[in-house]
């Protein structure tokens, strides 16, 4: 959900960063605080999550957090900080929550209640609901959140909504950072988002995401919301990866051509992705109604169509661009 600056967190010495994907979001407030300079393309592209997307049945709101949070955390220590992760891999929800489970989320807070007592904040995945929030201290058994979108100011540690299971993201220390070593990882990890594998007949990735999404909503199986949400999330995600590609160019001149060609490609599959957001506006109200207008399912099936097919130019250029690189 989008998320904004509550005006009382400026206290903390935190300037949110407000986003539709909330990792991208969290990670950019955290790492900009440790002293960091980036921006919400940067953490996007360096992670890879610019470059993934993967649509759930009835365009579940789990998409466009069904990503491998471990390796999105390799590509954000080349942003110049240490990463520590605790992640449990096992569902901790209403219906979840048991004696086993229970440890695991208090171990995310001990790791979160550790670094913050050090001054530093961290990443707590179902600070409220299932998204991304940001952490500045604790107090007793509360996570003190910066509050913001659907992040409360408190949270207890026992009281979090984490699907996939709970999870801490740290930052303990800074890092020395080869600059052309990192832009090469970067674009090695977005050429490996684009060939993401299926792991799960509940969902679709990468090109083939495209097409389960019109399947989606022309089979009257996607809820107003929940699509809403995939919509502004991936507009989101291929912004950044257009702005991304265009760092790259300039960071690996001897690839400036493919990055070229791939930075045209994913403006292209943005500008599709900004029309079909718009034509499912964001309303808080959580309706679970499926979308059943035919005029507005084609007028977004159309756009859907052509920005699968950028992506695949835009795969294939990344593609060249690391072999280009590899040649030399």
């Amino acid at each position: 959900m989008p998320t904004t600056l509550d005006p009382s967190s400026a206290s903390v010495g935190l300037t949110w960063q407000p986003a539709w994907l909330s990792y991208v979001g969290s990670v950019t407030t955290c790492l900009q605080a440790l002293g960091v300079e980036c921006d919400p393309a940067e953490v996007a592209g360096a992670s890879g999550y610019a470059f993934a997307i993967s649509i759930n049945e009835g365009l579940c709101p789990s998409g466009p957090t069904c990503l491998e949070w471990n390796l999105l955390s390799q590509g954000v220590s080349d942003l110049g900080r240490s990463t520590t992760t605790y992640y449990a891999q096992e569902c901790y929800v209403k219906h979840t929550r048991n004696d086993r489970t229970r440890a695991h989320a208090r171990e995310a807070f001990e790791l979160a209640k550790r670094e913050t007592e050090a001054g530093r904040p961290c990443v707590v995945w179902g600070l409220g609901v299932a998204e991304f929030g940001v952490v500045h201290g604790t107090e007793g058994d509360e996570y003190l959140c910066v509050k913001g979108g659907p992040t409360p100011a408190r949270v207890r540690w026992d009281e979090v909504d984490a699907p996939g299971g709970p999870f801490c993201l740290a930052f303990p220390t800074a890092r020395e950072v080869d600059a052309d070593q990192a832009a090469r990882l970067a674009l090695w990890r977005a050429v490996m988002m684009t060939r993401r594998p299926n792991y799960s007949a509940r969902w679709t990735t990468q090109h083939g995401a495209y097409d389960f999404w019109i399947e989606e909503l022309r089979a009257g199986h996607a809820v107003r919301w929940s699509t809403s949400y995939n919509a502004q999330c991936w507009a989101e995600a291929r912004e950044h990866a257009a702005g991304y590609t265009d760092r790259l160019a300039s960071r690996l001149p001897g690839a400036a051509d493919a990055l070229g060609d791939a930075h045209e490609a994913y403006r292209v599959v943005a500008d599709h992705l900004k029309v079909v957001a718009k034509a499912f506006p964001w309303k808080d109200d959580f309706d679970s109604g499926v979308v059943d207008d035919p005029s507005v399912i084609e007028h977004a099936a159309e756009h859907l169509a052509a920005a699968r097919d950028a992506e695949a130019r835009a795969a294939l250029a990344l593609q060249a661009a690391l072999s280009v690189l590899n040649a030399g």
